[in-house]
């Protein structure tokens, strides 16, 4: 049996940098965006809190407009077309 190259190892651990180097930027994006995308959802909830609302009713409102706004780009909410009396959204 062959010994594998002496810089095979080298290659292998160089590579494993990488794909973690790689993971750092994609989880470091992905923060940045949800920061960006929580920051209007905060400033709703301080607006609203601002104006004597009760904090958990404000908190149960945007869990719900969080879940529905997920819940359309995953694609598990019917097409407004396909609701009786929707109508399409104009693009």
């Amino acid at each position: 049996m062959a010994a594998a190259p002496a810089t095979s190892w080298l290659w292998e651990r160089r590579r494993n940098e990488e794909r973690r180097h790689r993971r750092c930027r994609l989880a470091s994006t992905s923060q940045a965006v949800t920061a960006e995308a929580a920051r209007p959802v905060a400033e709703l909830a301080v607006a609203h809190r601002e104006r004597g609302l009760d904090p958990r009713d404000v908190a149960r409102f945007l869990d719900r407009v969080v879940f529905s706004l997920f819940a359309e780009d995953v694609g598990l909410l019917p097409e407004p077309e396909n609701v009786p009396g929707g109508t399409p959204c104009p693009e």
